[in-house]
């Protein structure tokens, strides 16, 4: 569960943030007059999100080449008719 402190915690309470930031593996947000301001978190944290980040953008980048590649065929001519696809795709998985 997020924790949410006053940003004064940071300054005055830093050692117990910390240990909250590791011990949870969980961002803290931290509020300035109310308003969320600041979140920290541990390095082990950020660094699994930003692979996390850069798996879903790998992925992202793979679907985008196949509908380039798809909207390439289609334009050059190089199309099967759905049933014949779909057939193929039943006899490669087994799906009889």
């Amino acid at each position: 569960m997020q924790s949410i402190r006053p940003i004064s915690d940071l300054r005055n309470k830093f050692a117990d943030v910390s240990r909250e930031v590791h011990a949870s593996d969980e961002p803290v947000i931290f509020t300035k007059n109310g308003r969320p301001d600041m979140v920290v978190m541990s390095a082990e944290a950020f660094n699994r999100m930003l692979a996390e980040q850069d798996e879903l953008r790998s992925r992202e980048e793979r679907v985008y080449r196949g509908i380039l590649q798809g909207i390439e065929e289609f334009h050059s001519g190089d199309t099967t008719p759905a049933k014949d696809g779909f057939a193929a795709i039943r006899e490669r998985k087994g799906w009889h």
